[in-house]
């Protein structure tokens, strides 16, 4: 059953194809953020920046708490 009282909302594959700037945005980002954005179910550039900012931050807390790579 569909409901009209929902908007539709594109996806991460219809935003990337039909919306230059999250396309610039999502191909500008490291590729393991790229990979996870991949998973979730993104309908707007604001969105996108939003998870993009939180995995980003996540990143830097799990690299600081491991340590530098070598």
């Amino acid at each position: 059953m569909q409901n009209d009282h929902l908007p539709y909302k594109l996806g991460l594959a219809d935003l990337l194809n039909q919306d230059l700037s999250c396309y610039e945005y999502y191909n500008a980002l490291p590729k393991d953020i790229q990979r996870n954005l991949d998973h979730l179910d993104v309908g707007s550039l604001e969105e996108m920046q939003e998870y993009a900012d939180r995995l980003q931050a996540l990143k830097w807390k799990e690299d600081a708490i491991s340590g530098p790579k070598l």
